[in-house]
C-alpha cells in the first residue's frame, strides 16, 4: 500500500515537472529545468563513481592474481627439477607476469589512461592466468591460494 502510494507520488512530480518544463511560464520553466539539470548532474556523478569503483575493483582483483602467481612461480622455481622446459614455460610466465605488473603499475600511476587500454590490460592478465593454469595443471603441480 505505502509502496503504491509512494511510486504515485513519485509519478506526480515528475508529471508537475513535466508539465512546468513544457507548458508553464517563464519563473516555472526555469525552476523545472534547474531540477532536470540537477538530476541529471547527480545521475553523471553517480556514474562516473561507480564506473571508477569497478576499475579501481577490477585493478585490485588483478593485482592479487598477478601477487598470487608471482608466489606460486617462485615457489616453484625454488624447487629442484631437471626438466628444461618446465623451467623454460616458467621463465616464460615469468617474463610475461613482470611486464604486465609494469603496466599495471603505469597505469595505476596515471589517471587518465583510456578505458580500452585497462580493459586491454585485464584481457592480457586473464589470459596469462589461463596460461598459467594450464601449466600447472600439464606440469601436475598444485600450489595454494
Amino acid at each position: 500500500m505505502i509502496k503504491n502510494l509512494i511510486k504515485i507520488g513519485a509519478l506526480l512530480v515528475i508529471a508537475v515537472i513535466g508539465y512546468n518544463y513544457f507548458l508553464g511560464d517563464a519563473e516555472e520553466k526555469e525552476s523545472s529545468k534547474k531540477i532536470v539539470d540537477g538530476v541529471k548532474e547527480i545521475g553523471k556523478s553517480v556514474g562516473g563513481v561507480i564506473k571508477s569503483e569497478t576499475e579501481k575493483f577490477s585493478e585490485g582483483k588483478l593485482d592479487r592474481v598477478l601477487a598470487k602467481m608471482s608466489a606460486a612461480m617462485s615457489t616453484i622455481e625454488a624447487q629442484p627439477t631437471e626438466d628444461t622446459n618446465l623451467k623454460g614455460q616458467l621463465k616464460e610466465l615469468m617474463i610475461e607476469r613482470n611486464r604486465l605488473q609494469d603496466e599495471v603499475n603505469k597505469i595505476q600511476g596515471e589517471d587518465k589512461t583510456e578505458k580500452a587500454d585497462r580493459k586491454g590490460l585485464r584481457k592480457e592478465i586473464q589470459a596469462l592466468e589461463a596460461k598459467f593454469n594450464k601449466f600447472m595443471q600439464e606440469a601436475g603441480l598444485s600450489v595454494e591460494e
